[in-house]
């Protein structure tokens, strides 16, 4: 009657033995539910919504209106444009605002035209002109219903949505959800297929290679390479998926989208490749890979886009190699920036490429000495 107890205490203690299972039952969950209550629920005006304000109107009225959306807690007005040293020193206008949006530094700009009432004149409404990125359509709405707030009671506003970036674009918002799901899975088969070295290395295959004329950097660049051209093919079948069935405008930037593919490969595939140095056997390397790469895509925007989060998390979001890797797929098919504009991602994604490689390969030393 007591032998069920004794198969229960038996695999309590299997399960104390076994770390992998204890990171993924009890760690893993509590991790995921503070960055998700962070994103979602967060500090008080920790999700503040950003939005240039052009007053083209300048009356009393007008500039009611815009006090009125200055003393909302979610929105933070921006009257003043960038300078050639990235500073706000110049006078907004809309032509700034719109050429802030397509370089990324602004998502939202109110345009107040001249002869703006918030009272019925003539029958018409007061109007008021929103440019967008609707990469972020919950922003819009947002401020959309915070502008209606601010003239209740007077006749609602006539809001005409400018939509800067998408307006000519097919089903844009694919091309965002093709690289996020992809660099994500990226991390994952990286991680997985960087764990050969752990089985060459437990039944005995590696020692066998490195008596041969090949070296252990030989045989990571091997690997490297291999893993570079199947992620590689990975990418490029994920995103041609996706430009014949669903739009993706991938002709039209094969040059951008051939970079951002290559150097996001290399960089997943070294990140493989520093895992497996570090973990002993494949139960830690599971454990370890699908903590760091679910946080990674969480924090980097392959689960929720970066630009929806909190300023703060934002900025966490850049320790990761998916930040990086999507800005550059956002330029490329979002705001259609020309080649040279992606060097920053390049350069971020390449010097990580190094600098995981080298210190994959200092790791290594263990198999050579064993």
């Amino acid at each position: 009657m007591m032998m069920f107890l004794e198969v229960t205490r038996t695999h309590w203690t299997k399960f104390r033995r076994d770390r992998a299972a204890f990171v993924m039952t009890f760690i893993v969950p509590i991790v995921f539910f503070s960055i998700f209550a962070v994103l979602f629920g967060g500090r008080p005006g920790s999700g503040r919504i950003r939005v240039a304000v052009v007053n083209e109107d300048g009356s009393a009225v007008s500039r009611q209106f815009v006090e009125t959306l200055r003393r909302e807690k979610s929105v933070v007005l921006v009257e003043r444009a960038l300078d050639s040293n990235g500073k706000r020193t110049l006078p907004m206008n809309a032509a700034a605002a719109e050429r802030e949006i397509r370089a990324g530094d602004l998502g939202l700009a109110l345009i107040i035209p001249r002869g703006f009432r918030t009272t019925p004149l003539n029958g018409t409404r007061p109007r008021v002109t929103l440019y967008a990125d609707t990469s972020d359509p919950m922003s819009s709405r947002v401020i959309s219903t915070l502008m209606q707030k601010a003239v209740l009671g007077q006749m609602p506003l006539q809001v005409e949505t400018r939509d800067v970036l998408g307006a000519s674009k097919r089903n844009p918002r694919i091309a965002f959800s093709a690289a996020g799901l992809g660099v994500m899975f990226l991390l994952f088969m990286a991680a997985s297929s960087g764990g050969a070295l752990i089985d060459e290395a437990e039944n005995g295959t590696l020692d066998r290679i490195l008596t041969s004329r090949i070296s252990m950097t030989q045989l990571l660049l091997g690997k490297l390479f291999y893993l570079v051209s199947l992620s590689t093919i990975q990418l490029t079948i994920t995103f041609t998926w996706g430009a014949l069935v669903f739009g993706v405008e991938l002709w039209e930037h094969l040059g951008g989208f051939f970079l951002m593919t290559v150097f996001t490969a290399v960089a997943t595939s070294t990140f493989g490749l520093l895992l497996a140095a570090i973990c002993r056997t494949r139960a830690q390397l599971g454990a370890l890979s699908n903590l760091v790469v679910l946080v990674m895509s969480a924090l980097g925007g392959s689960m929720f886009p970066r630009f929806m989060m909190p300023e703060a998390i934002q900025k966490l979001g850049l320790i990761t190699l998916n930040a990086w890797a999507l800005d550059g797929f956002l330029k490329v098919f979002w705001r259609e920036e020309p080649l040279f504009a992606l060097w920053p991602q390049l350069a971020v994604l390449g010097t990580a490429s190094i600098l995981l490689f080298t210190t994959a390969r200092y790791l290594a030393r263990r198999w050579e000495t064993q």
